[in-house]
């Protein structure tokens, strides 16, 4: 348990602290198509982690999978150490003119300071992205860890299938992240930030929601795993809206509010492996899960209608 524990408070920082370092690194109107890069590298790990931890595993015993893991994390961060860097202007070998042009454009400003968490929890636009992301976890973990009972146990697809369709899953996933992320900028650029955002958001999370409805009403394997494949592109086209708007108005803030969102959804994927276990230990059944995923997933469309990236934090004057 203490290691578990140590463990998620590890991991827990992982996604505000890429969004802060984007709102550091990056000009404001190149977000959308940095952000990807941190899904794509979530996508790439749960591809290929089970082709290198299962024979690890059988070949040398379940405790080598963590002896591999822990020194491949140890390398990482004696490589981020020595490289990396907390701003543009504290790096070598990057030429002042983009630094300045870095610093100048990116959402975070050296003349502003920390907002107090009273402020930043009074944010209406913030409550309805960790509402949002609540539900679109509900899908996102569906995938990642449910996904193989559903197509063997429901679609009766075998173990050697199943695979393929797996790895052709995270390919498209990796695809949706990259046209999402381009979208999210290029949408931004010609109808402004208000409609970029939403847009983007609201499309992608809808036709998750369709798409997981279809496999539900599908009576053809082959077509129900389509629709799951496609509704994992969707879910990646447009989950870095949400991630994009807390840039948006948060500032300085960015990780403070990345990481609010992030616990909801975390809390999001939590409650939907419960509801999803429970129901399918009660029904013997995942027609009715898959419905109440779905169902999750426009109700995160209609949060999305509470969302505003123009409107940042308040700054606390005190």
């Amino acid at each position: 348990m203490i290691i578990r524990f140590l463990f998620g408070m590890g991991e827990s920082g992982t996604m505000p602290n890429c969004v802060l370092v984007i709102s550091r690194w990056f000009p404001a109107n190149e977000t959308g198509r940095a952000l990807p890069w941190m899904g794509i590298g979530t996508q790439i790990g749960s591809a290929i982690a089970p082709l290198i931890i299962i024979p690890l595993a059988v070949a040398y015993g379940w405790r080598m999978p963590f002896y591999v893991n822990g020194v491949i994390g140890l390398i990482w961060v004696f490589i981020c150490y020595k490289w990396f860097r907390n701003f543009p202007s504290e790096m070598k070998h990057i030429p002042e003119k983009e630094k300045n042009y870095i610093e100048s454009n990116s959402r975070y400003s050296h003349h502003s300071r920390l907002t107090s968490l009273k402020i930043i929890f009074s944010n209406r636009s913030l409550w309805a992205l960790m509402g949002m992301y609540f539900c679109s976890q509900w899908a996102n973990y569906f995938f990642i860890a449910w996904s193989p009972i559903y197509l063997q146990e429901k679609l009766h697809f075998s173990e050697k299938q199943t695979q393929p369709i797996l790895f052709i899953l995270f390919v498209v996933g990796i695809i949706g992240l990259l046209v999402g992320g381009f979208c999210i900028d290029w949408v931004a650029k010609k109808k402004g930030l208000f409609f970029g955002r939403r847009f983007i958001g609201m499309t992608g999370i809808a036709l998750v929601g369709i798409s997981i409805f279809l496999a539900g009403f599908s009576t053809n394997s082959s077509v129900a795993a389509s629709c799951i494949v496609a509704a994992n592109g969707f879910y990646s086209f447009g989950v870095m809206a949400g991630f994009a708007v807390c840039t948006d108005i948060a500032g300085n803030n960015a990780g403070t509010v990345t990481g609010a969102m992030n616990s909801c959804g975390q809390l999001g994927a939590f409650f939907m492996s419960l509801v999803v276990g429970k129901m399918v230990e009660v029904t013997h059944s995942f027609a009715t899960p898959v419905f109440v995923i779905a169902a999750a997933q426009f109700v995160g469309f209609l949060l999305w209608l509470m969302i505003d990236p123009r409107k940042q934090l308040a700054i606390d004057n005190k």
